[in-house]
């Protein structure tokens, strides 16, 4: 009779680059164990959790979404806690942001102390993702992308409320963003400002789609 092995297929040596980043993208955090040993996770530093969240939003984008990815990580194991991207599009929702997603990710597979979590993400927060971080006492986010300071004033917010806040660009993601943005304004600006900002900003009937 044969044995189903159930180690990880992936070891603690397995190189970080792209490609494995991209496998973690896709696979659900709850089966992550499965195919990769702790010690791979263990080792990753701020730029491989921001190039992760990248590859979320990446996902997103390939979806026909808002390119924003977010990863949330434990200080204490530096094991993944939680990921996703935008699905304000794909499911139709009024909000759903790649913060919101990984938050949610998180809460569903065992909801940890915030507190001692860092969350990653590609684009400086919303007012709304603002809150949702800072009044469930994450410690620290990490931003990939500030968009020349646009949303500023919730940076501040976040430090005010004793959240730690880094900035750690990431070309990718500011360049996927930024193809993203152009291709599809009015999405972009639905996705944060509702219809009012859409129409504040005359950009109704402005996404290109596929041209």
């Amino acid at each position: 009779m044969s044995v189903i092995s159930t180690q990880p297929v992936l070891s603690e040596s397995t190189p970080i680059n792209d490609n494995t980043l991209n496998m973690v993208a896709r696979i659900p955090t709850k089966q992550l164990l499965h195919v990769f040993e702790e010690g791979f996770f263990t080792k990753l530093q701020d730029k491989d959790l921001m190039r992760l969240a990248v590859l979320l939003a990446q996902k997103g984008y390939e979806e026909g979404g808002c390119a924003i990815g977010g990863v949330v990580r434990s200080n204490k194991t530096g094991l993944i806690l939680g990921k996703g991207h935008n699905k304000h599009i794909q499911e139709s929702r009024l909000y759903w942001h790649g913060e919101t997603d990984a938050y949610n990710d998180a809460y569903n597979n065992g909801n940890p102390d915030f507190s001692e979590a860092t969350a990653y993400t590609t684009l400086t927060p919303c007012s709304v993702c603002t809150a949702l971080t800072f009044s469930h006492s994450f410690s620290r986010i990490v931003i990939g992308n500030r968009l020349g300071g646009v949303n500023q004033e919730n940076e501040d917010l976040l430090r005010d409320k004793g959240v730690q806040v880094d900035i750690l660009e990431d070309p990718l993601g500011v360049a996927l963003y930024a193809q993203y943005a152009q291709e599809k304004p009015e999405q972009d600006t639905r996705d944060w400002q509702g219809q009012a900002g859409v129409v504040r900003a005359g950009l109704q009937g402005n996404d290109c789609g596929s041209c």
